[in-house]
Protein backbone atom coordinates (compact mmCIF):
# COMPACT_ATOMS: atom_id res chain seq x y z
CA UNK A 1 0.00 0.00 0.00
CA UNK A 2 2.76 2.36 0.92
CA UNK A 3 4.46 1.78 -2.64
CA UNK A 4 0.90 2.11 -4.22
CA UNK A 5 0.24 5.36 -2.41
CA UNK A 6 3.90 6.83 -3.19
CA UNK A 7 3.09 6.15 -7.24
CA UNK A 8 0.22 8.05 -6.89
CA UNK A 9 1.34 11.44 -5.76
CA UNK A 10 4.46 10.78 -8.03
CA UNK A 11 1.54 10.26 -11.19
CA UNK A 12 -0.48 13.35 -9.50
CA UNK A 13 2.86 15.27 -9.59
CA UNK A 14 3.69 14.86 -12.85
CA UNK A 15 0.61 16.32 -13.68
CA UNK A 16 0.30 18.86 -11.81
CA UNK A 17 3.81 19.69 -13.41
CA UNK A 18 2.38 19.04 -16.30
CA UNK A 19 -0.78 21.59 -16.07
CA UNK A 20 1.38 24.41 -14.99
CA UNK A 21 3.17 24.30 -17.78
CA UNK A 22 0.71 24.37 -20.48
CA UNK A 23 -0.68 27.58 -17.75
CA UNK A 24 2.79 29.25 -18.64
CA UNK A 25 3.15 27.99 -22.15
CA UNK A 26 -0.75 29.27 -23.08
CA UNK A 27 0.27 32.86 -20.85
CA UNK A 28 3.62 33.16 -23.06
CA UNK A 29 1.33 32.38 -25.89
CA UNK A 30 -0.98 34.94 -25.24
CA UNK A 31 2.07 37.47 -24.49
CA UNK A 32 3.55 36.56 -27.88
CA UNK A 33 0.02 37.40 -29.97
CA UNK A 34 0.04 41.15 -29.06
CA UNK A 35 -0.67 43.34 -31.61
CA UNK A 36 2.43 45.71 -32.31
CA UNK A 37 0.80 48.75 -30.65
CA UNK A 38 -2.73 48.72 -28.62
CA UNK A 39 -3.54 52.36 -29.22
CA UNK A 40 -4.06 53.07 -32.55
CA UNK A 41 -6.93 54.48 -34.33
CA UNK A 42 -7.82 56.38 -37.45
CA UNK A 43 -9.80 59.30 -37.18
CA UNK A 44 -13.49 58.74 -36.11
CA UNK A 45 -15.04 60.86 -38.97
CA UNK A 46 -17.30 58.27 -40.90
CA UNK A 47 -15.77 57.64 -44.16
CA UNK A 48 -17.77 57.95 -47.10
CA UNK A 49 -16.96 56.45 -50.43
CA UNK A 50 -18.53 58.73 -52.86
CA UNK A 51 -18.90 62.10 -53.55
CA UNK A 52 -21.24 63.95 -56.22
CA UNK A 53 -18.66 64.30 -58.94
CA UNK A 54 -15.30 62.42 -58.85
CA UNK A 55 -16.34 58.69 -56.88
CA UNK A 56 -19.05 56.57 -56.57
CA UNK A 57 -19.79 53.54 -55.05
CA UNK A 58 -21.20 50.45 -57.11
CA UNK A 59 -23.69 47.63 -55.47
CA UNK A 60 -20.82 45.36 -55.52
CA UNK A 61 -18.12 47.50 -54.03
CA UNK A 62 -16.19 48.20 -56.25
CA UNK A 63 -14.88 51.92 -56.74
CA UNK A 64 -15.80 53.07 -59.92
CA UNK A 65 -14.82 56.41 -61.12
CA UNK A 66 -16.27 58.61 -63.88
CA UNK A 67 -13.13 58.33 -65.91
CA UNK A 68 -14.31 54.34 -65.88
CA UNK A 69 -11.74 52.94 -63.53
CA UNK A 70 -13.05 49.88 -61.79
CA UNK A 71 -10.91 48.88 -58.85
CA UNK A 72 -11.69 45.37 -57.50
CA UNK A 73 -13.25 45.54 -54.52
CA UNK A 74 -10.51 43.35 -52.23
CA UNK A 75 -8.21 45.89 -53.29
CA UNK A 76 -10.86 48.74 -52.55
CA UNK A 77 -10.91 47.48 -48.78
CA UNK A 78 -7.50 48.06 -48.54
CA UNK A 79 -7.91 51.73 -49.85
CA UNK A 80 -7.85 54.55 -46.65
CA UNK A 81 -10.54 57.06 -48.42
CA UNK A 82 -11.49 60.20 -47.01
CA UNK A 83 -14.01 62.09 -47.67
CA UNK A 84 -13.35 65.43 -46.23
CA UNK A 85 -10.92 68.22 -47.27
CA UNK A 86 -7.41 67.66 -47.06
CA UNK A 87 -6.30 71.23 -45.57
CA UNK A 88 -9.14 70.18 -42.41
CA UNK A 89 -7.25 69.76 -39.72
CA UNK A 90 -7.24 66.09 -38.44
CA UNK A 91 -8.03 64.88 -42.16
CA UNK A 92 -6.55 61.64 -43.05
CA UNK A 93 -6.05 58.54 -41.37
CA UNK A 94 -3.73 58.86 -38.09
CA UNK A 95 -1.80 57.13 -35.61
CA UNK A 96 -3.85 57.95 -32.12
CA UNK A 97 -0.97 57.07 -29.34
CA UNK A 98 -0.85 57.96 -25.64
CA UNK A 99 2.28 58.18 -23.33
CA UNK A 100 2.42 53.90 -22.67
CA UNK A 101 5.17 51.41 -23.34
CA UNK A 102 4.11 48.45 -25.15
CA UNK A 103 6.72 45.20 -24.52
CA UNK A 104 6.53 41.80 -25.57
CA UNK A 105 10.17 39.51 -25.87
CA UNK A 106 10.62 40.37 -29.97
CA UNK A 107 9.72 44.35 -29.62
CA UNK A 108 9.97 47.70 -27.38
CA UNK A 109 8.40 50.59 -28.01
CA UNK A 110 7.34 53.58 -26.49
CA UNK A 111 4.39 55.72 -28.04
CA UNK A 112 3.28 59.53 -27.40
CA UNK A 113 1.82 61.80 -29.80
CA UNK A 114 -0.10 62.28 -32.79
CA UNK A 115 1.47 61.21 -35.97
CA UNK A 116 1.09 62.91 -39.88
CA UNK A 117 -1.57 61.90 -42.25
CA UNK A 118 -1.30 58.57 -43.74
CA UNK A 119 0.07 59.43 -47.60
CA UNK A 120 -1.99 56.88 -48.90
CA UNK A 121 -5.27 58.55 -47.94
CA UNK A 122 -7.60 58.98 -51.34
CA UNK A 123 -9.28 61.93 -50.71
CA UNK A 124 -12.53 61.88 -52.63
CA UNK A 125 -13.01 66.03 -53.16
CA UNK A 126 -9.48 66.69 -54.99
CA UNK A 127 -9.78 66.67 -58.81
CA UNK A 128 -9.05 63.16 -60.78
CA UNK A 129 -8.38 63.87 -64.54
CA UNK A 130 -7.62 61.05 -67.49
CA UNK A 131 -4.25 62.69 -69.25
CA UNK A 132 -3.97 63.16 -72.69
CA UNK A 133 -0.81 61.20 -72.81
CA UNK A 134 0.68 59.83 -70.18
CA UNK A 135 4.10 60.34 -71.22
CA UNK A 136 3.95 63.28 -70.77
CA UNK A 137 3.23 63.41 -67.11
CA UNK A 138 5.85 64.86 -64.52
CA UNK A 139 7.25 61.75 -62.16
CA UNK A 140 6.57 61.55 -58.96
CA UNK A 141 9.18 62.93 -56.40
CA UNK A 142 10.83 61.26 -53.06
CA UNK A 143 8.04 60.62 -50.42
CA UNK A 144 4.93 60.64 -52.61
CA UNK A 145 1.30 61.00 -51.56
CA UNK A 146 -2.09 61.09 -52.89
CA UNK A 147 -2.85 64.67 -51.32
CA UNK A 148 0.02 66.09 -53.06
CA UNK A 149 -0.52 64.47 -57.04
CA UNK A 150 -1.65 66.32 -59.81
CA UNK A 151 -4.68 65.43 -61.10
CA UNK A 152 -3.59 63.54 -64.16
CA UNK A 153 -1.14 61.82 -61.52
CA UNK A 154 -4.44 60.45 -59.31
CA UNK A 155 -5.79 59.47 -62.50
CA UNK A 156 -2.48 57.37 -63.32
CA UNK A 157 -2.42 55.73 -59.92
CA UNK A 158 -6.15 55.02 -59.35
CA UNK A 159 -5.97 53.67 -62.97
CA UNK A 160 -3.03 51.19 -61.94
CA UNK A 161 -4.80 49.94 -59.26
CA UNK A 162 -6.90 48.03 -61.45
CA UNK A 163 -4.28 46.06 -62.18
CA UNK A 164 -1.51 46.16 -59.76
CA UNK A 165 0.49 43.60 -62.42
CA UNK A 166 1.29 46.37 -64.90
CA UNK A 167 4.48 48.13 -65.23
CA UNK A 168 4.29 52.26 -63.44
CA UNK A 169 6.84 54.47 -61.79
CA UNK A 170 7.81 53.19 -58.31
CA UNK A 171 6.61 56.05 -56.78
CA UNK A 172 2.69 55.00 -57.61
CA UNK A 173 3.54 52.00 -56.08
CA UNK A 174 5.05 52.82 -52.90
CA UNK A 175 2.05 54.96 -52.55
CA UNK A 176 -0.25 51.78 -52.38
CA UNK A 177 2.69 50.28 -49.92
CA UNK A 178 2.03 52.90 -47.44
CA UNK A 179 -1.36 52.09 -46.95
CA UNK A 180 -0.93 48.35 -47.09
CA UNK A 181 1.67 49.26 -44.24
CA UNK A 182 -0.70 51.12 -42.01
CA UNK A 183 -2.98 47.55 -42.24
CA UNK A 184 -0.10 45.17 -41.40
CA UNK A 185 -0.48 47.61 -37.63
CA UNK A 186 -3.68 48.05 -37.55
CA UNK A 187 -5.94 46.86 -39.82
CA UNK A 188 -6.72 43.97 -43.15
CA UNK A 189 -3.35 42.30 -41.95
CA UNK A 190 -3.98 39.25 -43.55
CA UNK A 191 -5.18 40.83 -47.03
CA UNK A 192 -2.50 43.16 -46.59
CA UNK A 193 0.39 40.83 -46.72
CA UNK A 194 -1.00 38.69 -49.65
CA UNK A 195 -1.29 42.25 -51.65
CA UNK A 196 2.19 43.16 -50.30
CA UNK A 197 3.20 39.53 -51.56
CA UNK A 198 1.60 40.91 -54.87
CA UNK A 199 3.56 44.15 -55.05
CA UNK A 200 7.10 41.95 -54.50
CA UNK A 201 5.92 39.47 -57.13
CA UNK A 202 5.41 42.63 -59.87
CA UNK A 203 7.45 45.39 -58.49
CA UNK A 204 10.76 43.71 -57.40
CA UNK A 205 12.08 46.53 -56.34
CA UNK A 206 9.56 46.88 -53.58
CA UNK A 207 11.19 43.83 -51.62
CA UNK A 208 13.77 45.59 -49.63
CA UNK A 209 11.62 47.87 -48.47
CA UNK A 210 8.76 45.25 -47.54
CA UNK A 211 10.88 42.31 -46.30
CA UNK A 212 11.50 43.62 -42.78
CA UNK A 213 8.12 45.01 -42.66
CA UNK A 214 5.95 42.07 -43.50
CA UNK A 215 8.54 39.49 -41.80
CA UNK A 216 9.04 41.33 -38.30
CA UNK A 217 5.06 42.08 -38.11
CA UNK A 218 4.10 38.31 -38.72
CA UNK A 219 6.97 37.51 -35.92
CA UNK A 220 5.40 40.05 -33.34
CA UNK A 221 1.92 38.47 -34.47
CA UNK A 222 3.21 35.11 -33.52
CA UNK A 223 2.09 33.95 -37.00
CA UNK A 224 3.98 30.80 -37.90
CA UNK A 225 1.50 29.82 -40.89
CA UNK A 226 2.19 33.87 -42.57
CA UNK A 227 5.59 33.58 -42.07
CA UNK A 228 5.68 30.80 -43.81
CA UNK A 229 3.84 31.76 -46.75
CA UNK A 230 5.90 34.74 -47.17
CA UNK A 231 9.15 32.97 -46.69
CA UNK A 232 7.94 30.35 -49.75
CA UNK A 233 7.54 34.21 -52.20
CA UNK A 234 10.76 35.41 -51.39
CA UNK A 235 13.83 34.83 -53.14
CA UNK A 236 16.40 33.19 -51.79
CA UNK A 237 18.97 35.60 -49.71
CA UNK A 238 21.52 35.27 -47.49
CA UNK A 239 20.55 34.42 -44.44
CA UNK A 240 20.40 37.08 -41.85
CA UNK A 241 18.65 38.21 -38.63
CA UNK A 242 15.07 37.92 -39.07
CA UNK A 243 15.52 34.61 -40.34
CA UNK A 244 17.95 33.56 -37.20
CA UNK A 245 15.47 34.82 -35.09
CA UNK A 246 12.46 32.62 -36.89
CA UNK A 247 14.98 29.66 -36.55
CA UNK A 248 15.61 30.28 -32.32
CA UNK A 249 11.91 31.55 -32.12
CA UNK A 250 10.58 28.18 -33.45
CA UNK A 251 12.93 26.00 -32.75
CA UNK A 252 14.29 25.22 -35.72
CA UNK A 253 18.10 23.94 -36.34
CA UNK A 254 20.42 25.71 -38.02
CA UNK A 255 21.34 23.60 -41.21
CA UNK A 256 24.98 23.02 -42.67
CA UNK A 257 24.68 25.47 -45.49
CA UNK A 258 22.68 27.74 -43.03
CA UNK A 259 26.04 28.31 -41.17
CA UNK A 260 28.17 28.30 -44.14
CA UNK A 261 26.38 31.31 -44.48
CA UNK A 262 26.47 32.77 -41.22
CA UNK A 263 29.97 32.21 -41.06
CA UNK A 264 30.43 34.24 -44.28
CA UNK A 265 28.82 37.17 -42.58
CA UNK A 266 31.29 37.56 -39.74
CA UNK A 267 33.75 40.40 -39.64
CA UNK A 268 37.63 40.44 -38.89
CA UNK A 269 38.15 36.47 -39.26
CA UNK A 270 40.34 35.11 -42.39
CA UNK A 271 37.63 34.03 -44.73
CA UNK A 272 40.51 32.87 -47.97
CA UNK A 273 39.92 28.99 -47.58
CA UNK A 274 36.10 29.78 -47.43
CA UNK A 275 36.05 31.80 -50.29
CA UNK A 276 38.47 29.49 -52.47
CA UNK A 277 38.05 26.07 -51.31
CA UNK A 278 34.30 26.44 -50.56
CA UNK A 279 33.30 22.74 -51.06
CA UNK A 280 36.68 21.41 -48.61
CA UNK A 281 35.26 23.81 -46.67
CA UNK A 282 32.17 22.37 -46.30
CA UNK A 283 33.33 19.33 -46.08
CA UNK A 284 35.72 20.01 -43.14
CA UNK A 285 32.84 21.78 -41.48
CA UNK A 286 30.59 18.67 -41.80
CA UNK A 287 32.88 16.80 -39.71
CA UNK A 288 34.09 19.48 -37.00
CA UNK A 289 30.12 20.09 -36.57
CA UNK A 290 29.57 16.16 -36.20
CA UNK A 291 32.45 15.77 -33.49
CA UNK A 292 31.27 18.35 -31.41
CA UNK A 293 27.64 18.72 -31.65
CA UNK A 294 26.94 14.60 -33.02
CA UNK A 295 25.14 16.58 -36.44
CA UNK A 296 25.86 18.62 -38.97
CA UNK A 297 23.25 20.80 -37.62
CA UNK A 298 23.24 23.55 -34.38
CA UNK A 299 20.26 24.44 -32.37
CA UNK A 300 20.12 27.75 -31.77
CA UNK A 301 18.15 27.19 -28.50
CA UNK A 302 21.01 25.24 -26.74
CA UNK A 303 23.78 28.40 -27.77
CA UNK A 304 21.66 31.31 -26.55
CA UNK A 305 18.52 32.47 -24.35
CA UNK A 306 16.27 35.07 -25.49
CA UNK A 307 17.66 37.48 -22.24
CA UNK A 308 20.87 37.41 -23.71
CA UNK A 309 19.96 38.45 -27.22
CA UNK A 310 21.58 42.31 -27.83
CA UNK A 311 18.56 44.28 -28.76
CA UNK A 312 19.22 46.95 -31.60
CA UNK A 313 16.41 49.74 -32.82
CA UNK A 314 15.80 48.99 -36.73
CA UNK A 315 14.12 50.35 -39.23
CA UNK A 316 10.70 48.22 -40.05
CA UNK A 317 8.34 50.36 -41.90
CA UNK A 318 8.58 53.05 -44.88
CA UNK A 319 5.47 54.87 -44.36
CA UNK A 320 6.86 58.08 -43.32
CA UNK A 321 3.68 58.87 -41.65
CA UNK A 322 4.13 56.63 -38.57
CA UNK A 323 5.87 58.13 -35.24
CA UNK A 324 9.24 57.21 -35.31
CA UNK A 325 8.79 54.50 -32.00
CA UNK A 326 6.52 52.71 -34.26
CA UNK A 327 8.51 52.98 -37.55
CA UNK A 328 11.54 51.40 -35.72
CA UNK A 329 11.20 48.95 -33.49
CA UNK A 330 14.03 47.52 -30.59
CA UNK A 331 14.44 44.04 -31.72
CA UNK A 332 17.13 41.06 -31.02
CA UNK A 333 19.68 40.95 -33.15
CA UNK A 334 21.62 37.61 -32.94
CA UNK A 335 24.16 39.12 -35.54
CA UNK A 336 24.84 41.40 -32.41
CA UNK A 337 25.06 39.52 -29.71
CA UNK A 338 28.25 38.40 -28.68
CA UNK A 339 27.75 35.08 -27.83
CA UNK A 340 25.99 33.14 -30.90
CA UNK A 341 29.27 35.72 -32.72
CA UNK A 342 31.83 33.54 -30.70
CA UNK A 343 30.48 30.47 -31.04
CA UNK A 344 30.89 30.69 -35.28
CA UNK A 345 34.20 32.20 -35.00
CA UNK A 346 34.94 29.29 -32.54
CA UNK A 347 33.32 26.90 -35.37
CA UNK A 348 35.26 28.76 -38.19
CA UNK A 349 38.59 28.79 -36.60
CA UNK A 350 38.53 24.53 -36.08
CA UNK A 351 37.58 24.30 -39.66
CA UNK A 352 39.95 26.80 -41.17
CA UNK A 353 42.74 24.96 -39.45
CA UNK A 354 41.56 22.12 -40.90
CA UNK A 355 41.23 22.83 -44.30
CA UNK A 356 44.76 24.35 -43.86
CA UNK A 357 46.29 20.84 -42.84
CA UNK A 358 44.13 19.18 -45.76
CA UNK A 359 45.60 21.80 -48.15
CA UNK A 360 49.27 21.51 -46.94
CA UNK A 361 48.56 17.77 -47.47
CA UNK A 362 47.35 18.20 -50.38
CA UNK A 363 50.74 20.12 -52.04
CA UNK A 364 52.99 17.75 -50.86
CA UNK A 365 50.99 15.04 -52.87
CA UNK A 366 50.96 17.14 -55.70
Amino acid sequence: MPEEKANFCKLRKMKLDSQAKQKEKARLSEKMIKNIEKLISKNKKSVSLSTPTEVVSSSDSDLIISNKINIPKHRMRLLWIDWSNPDRKGAGFKFLLDESETKNDWATFQISHFSAAEPSTIYTNLPIKKPKDINDVEDLGYYPSYENLSPEQRWIYLNWLQDISTSIPIGYVFIYYYGLERHLVFGHYEKALEEIIQLNKYHPSILKYSYNAILYTCLLKNDYIKLKRVLETIIEKPIDNIRLLLQFKYGHNLNINEIFEVIAQLKDINKSYLKSYPELYLNELQNILMDSFGNDEISLNNILNINELTLVTKLIYSNYSFPSEVRSLKVPDIFCTSKFINKMKSIHSKVHNSVKEKMKLLRKKS
